[in-house]
């Protein structure tokens, strides 16, 4: 294998990682994202 394609098959498997995790975080508060603020408080703003 290619270094390049290594590490492209690499990135393309924590790409899917970092979107499962997003759809747990989703799925787990009712399908919304809470928006994250810097105030620290996760409301969800339309």
């Amino acid at each position: 294998m290619h270094p390049i394609v290594e590490k492209d098959n690499y990135l393309k498997r924590k790409r899917i990682m970092i979107f499962k995790f997003y759809v747990e975080i989703c799925s787990s508060s009712e399908g919304q994202v809470p928006n994250i603020t810097p105030e620290g408080n996760g409301n969800y703003s339309n």
